[in-house]
């Protein structure tokens, strides 16, 4: 090593700021090996150079971010925990009104008899679907037409079956519970389906969708027209979507209690509304004498018309398939032959005798102010 590196190495050695410290007291030797220069400690181990002391960043923790972590930690617990419960309490909720459903479809259905606690389950279900959004509309008429049913079915055990006196605390305090539900929802019922329902009839008449009559079997309910309001009609008040006066679901009108199913007023609303839109044409009956209507055939009324294939026969031989257009009333296109036992007085006690103020000069068939 030249004397000049030994002097410079020295001097920094010397220094403090870079002096080495040797184990145990030991001293520092400079030690020149292959040109490359080294300082060793006469101790076993080697010292280490001395530098500037430095501060570290390591946070204390105070008792002040303690309490701010516990105060984060209690608010997540507390947060889960009602999450939780509200899972639980929403699952039992659903549960309960689950349960409550099978029971009423079951009595609705003739599987099981009304019991005493059917009428908490009735009142209580009625509850519910009150509090369903209009958005869920299908849903809550579906349901107010089971609590009919099923209130139906309750008022007829409790007037004709002898174990119900042994069963209920008092049969005449049940009958005026269960006529007072059955009333109320067949008037929440009513509003419902004259604010849902009757607007998309009135939409399809001013759009002139009228639809057609494909064939007229019962068991195809619906699905007898195309779309439109002829369809739209039908479904008002036979189907599920409305009143469902079909409650065997043969396609039929098949007693007078099912008849008495469909509202007068929804019967004169939708004869309003098919007379106005088609320039008084159409119409449950055809008035042809002041006196007199017909309730099957309606000559003025195209709308309601449908093209039938008839066979002229002689002597057993066909001599001519002749075309024959049939305009019928929206009686016949509606209803059948055999509901006519039953539907038929009650179109002409709720149409025919209700006043009615009729002006053929004009495009529209005034009726007397009915509430939608």
């Amino acid at each position: 090593m030249f004397e000049s590196d030994r002097s410079n190495i020295k001097q920094n050695v010397e220094n403090p700021k870079y002096a080495a410290t040797a184990g145990n007291g030991g001293d520092a030797n400079i030690v020149n090996n292959n040109g490359k220069t080294y300082i060793k400690a006469d101790s076993v181990h080697i010292g280490t150079l001395n530098s500037p002391p430095t501060t570290s960043n390591t946070t204390k923790t105070t008792p002040n971010s303690r309490s701010n972590k516990t105060i984060i930690v209690s608010i997540a617990i507390a947060i889960c925990t009602s999450i939780f419960a509200t899972f639980t309490i929403s699952k039992s909720l659903w549960q309960k009104s689950n349960s409550s459903e099978i029971m009423l479809y079951s009595v609705a259905n003739d599987l099981s008899s009304p019991s005493p606690d059917l009428l908490e389950t009735l009142d209580d279900y009625l509850q519910e679907t009150n509090r369903l959004p209009e958005t869920k509309i299908d849903r809550a008429i579906e349901r107010y037409n089971l609590i009919i049913r099923v209130a139906e079915k309750l008022e007829d055990y409790l007037e004709n079956n002898k174990n119900a006196k042994n069963e209920f605390d008092s049969t005449e305090a049940a009958k005026k519970t269960v006529r007072e539900i059955s009333s109320d929802v067949k008037i929440i019922l009513q509003s419902k389906i004259h604010k849902h329902r009757i607007p998309d009839l009135e939409e399809q008449l001013s759009k002139k969708k009228f639809g057609e009559i494909v064939n007229l079997s019962p068991g195809e309910f619906e699905n007898q027209y195309t779309q439109g309001a002829i369809q739209t009609t039908y479904k008002i008040l036979m189907r599920p979507y409305g009143f469902h006066a079909d409650r065997n679901k043969d396609g039929f009108i098949t007693n007078e209690k099912e008849a008495e199913t469909i509202p007068c007023k929804t019967l004169q609303e939708i004869e309003r509304l098919w007379r106005g839109y088609t320039n008084d044409r159409c119409g449950w009956y055809e008035l042809e004498e002041p006196d007199y209507i017909n309730l099957y055939i309606n000559s003025q009324c195209k709308e309601l018309s449908r093209t039938t294939v008839q066979s002229i026969l002689l002597e057993n031989k066909v001599l001519e398939n002749k075309k024959i257009e049939q305009k019928r009333t929206l009686l016949a296109t509606i209803f059948k032959t055999e509901d006519f036992e039953f539907i038929k007085p009650k179109i002409i006690n709720c149409v025919k005798n209700e006043k009615t103020s009729v002006s053929r000069n004009n495009n529209y068939f005034s009726f007397l102010s009915l509430d939608r």
